[in-house]
Formats: C-alpha cells, sequence, structure tokens
C-alpha cells in the first residue's frame, strides 16, 4: 500500500498508527501485506485460493443442499434463543458485578 494510494481517512488512520507502533513496524508490515495480496491475486501461479474463485458461494450452497445440511442450517440461523448463565468469580471486582454479555 502506498500512501499516495490512500483515501484521506486512511492516511490518518495510518499517521494515528505509526504513532502507535512505530514508522519501521509500519513499514514492515504494510510490505508483508502488499506481497500477500501480490501472491493472493496473481494468476496463473497457483491453483486455489478462495478469494479468485468467484463461483465459491455457489458452489458451497450446492453441496450443503445436496447434503442436507443447507436447510438445516437455515433453520439453527432462524432458531435464535437466550440463555442466561450466571457465573459466579470470588475475585471480579465491584464495578462488574452484574454485567451482562451477549
Amino acid at each position: 500500500m502506498k500512501l499516495a494510494d490512500c483515501s484521506e481517512t486512511e492516511q490518518i488512520e495510518l499517521a494515528v498508527l505509526e504513532q502507535r507502533i512505530g514508522r519501521v513496524h509500519l513499514r514492515q508490515r504494510l510490505g508483508l501485506e502488499g506481497e500477500h495480496e501480490a501472491h493472493v491475486f496473481r494468476r496463473g501461479t497457483h491453483f486455489f485460493h478462495l478469494e479468485n474463485w468467484y463461483s465459491v458461494h455457489g458452489l458451497m450452497r450446492a453441496v450443503l443442499t445436496l447434503s442436507g445440511l443447507h436447510g438445516r442450517g437455515r433453520r439453527n440461523a432462524l432458531n435464535i434463543q437466550r440463555k442466561d448463565n450466571e457465573v459466579r468469580l470470588s475475585r471480579l471486582p465491584a464495578t462488574f458485578d452484574g454485567y451482562t454479555l451477549l
């Protein structure tokens, strides 16, 4: 990723990240990400990468439908239930007493 290719918002975010982790580490990280993107989206150098296979969603749906799991998965996704589990922790600070996690 080159700084000139970034939007104004991305440039601000990169500046904040640079202050947090340092310029050298940021440049190394961006270099690694760029190399990975170049490898994944390069055509003809490897056979199978899900990022490059546009019909993977259709194939997955077909396989799940043929195996009978597609309908079951949809039913499970629509069957939302709320379960309350009370956890007692002896060393929990008082500020977290009654705290709820979803």
